[in-house]
């Protein structure tokens, strides 16, 4: 079993953190230039503003409702997600860091020892006890189910921020209720033409043949296809790539370093929320002046980061 810990309206619960006097109020965090949301609470959410809006488009909003509005702290998000993150290890050793708000768990044989519900509503209330950041878990058999379970765990209160798809009759169920769009490696023009051929929910994907997808689309989706079924996909080729190229994580982890690395995280982050398909390379280039060296002299240090689409 694997889980997903994604940390609730991350950016925004960090400043909450920072001003205690925000909790229960909307809050919305804007782009580093404050030109769009990117991050915004459920009281927020409930006034009609939306993740991308323009700020100038949501101003009346924002003033009328009286939003708390903060700009951009890169820094100060990347060293909470830090302090998230070795919280998260002390309970569960095998640990991949997606993004700087989601991280996966890898619970092959905890399930010995432990109810994996109760061990990770035992993380949950440690991350909030410690850091005061929400935090919702899915756990299922492969990433992609556990993506789906984690937005189930933040959307219903009832599952106390831990939703386990551990079965068939629950798999269906899920995929029967969530929304296709939102599906992990599901991109705008992949989700246009599974409406063309009458594809609308995940459930109905996923009970295709396998040879119906081969046809239609490329791998990356098949893949996608067999994670919703309940089958993981292949590491091995994400393996031979994480030898040789800097990942997600090794960005957020400071390498490069400063606050360029913290600018090709947020950026791969973005870039895997647009219509980007799955399994895409995107390959990204920093110049820096090298130390004693006047700006005129084009002599740089130069950081290449090289990442494939999820």
């Amino acid at each position: 079993m694997i889980a997903l810990a994604d940390c609730n309206s991350f950016f925004a619960s960090v400043e909450k953190v920072f001003h205690p006097g925000l909790k229960g109020k909307p809050v919305c965090v804007l782009s580093s230039n404050d030109g769009n949301i990117v991050a915004l609470t459920a009281e927020a959410k409930a006034l009609g503003l939306r993740r991308g809006d323009p700020f100038f488009k949501v101003k009346d909003v924002i003033e009328k409702n009286g939003v708390a509005v903060f700009s951009g702290n890169l820094m100060l998000y990347a060293a909470m997600s830090k302090r998230v993150q070795s919280i998260m290890r002390r309970t569960v050793e095998h640990t991949e860091c997606y993004s700087i708000d989601e991280q996966f768990l890898y619970l092959d044989g905890y399930e010995k020892r432990y109810d994996l519900v109760d061990l990770m509503r035992g993380m949950v209330r440690q991350i909030a006890l410690w850091t005061d950041i929400p935090v919702s878990v899915g756990i299922a058999r492969t990433k992609t189910l556990a993506k789906i379970a984690s937005k189930f765990a933040k959307q219903y209160k009832g599952y106390g921020g831990v939703c386990m798809i551990d079965s068939d009759e629950k798999r269906r169920k899920a995929l029967s209720m969530f929304e296709l769009a939102d599906v992990w490696g599901i991109g705008p023009r992949t989700f246009a033409k599974l409406a063309e051929l009458g594809v609308t929910t995940p459930l109905q994907f996923a009970d295709k043949p396998g040879e119906w997808v081969r046809r239609h689309f490329h791998k990356p989706l098949y893949q996608t296809w067999m994670e919703l079924n309940g089958y993981p996909r292949d590491h091995q080729e994400a393996d031979h790539h994480d030898q040789q190229e800097l990942r997600k994580d090794d960005i957020l982890q400071g390498r490069p370093q400063g606050f360029g690395g913290l600018l090709c995280g947020q950026l791969l982050q973005h870039l895997e929320g647009t219509g980007l398909r799955r399994g895409m390379r995107v390959c990204i280039c920093l110049q820096q002046p090298l130390p004693g060296r006047p700006s005129s002299v084009r002599e740089h240090r130069d950081a290449k980061v090289v990442h494939t689409i999820g």
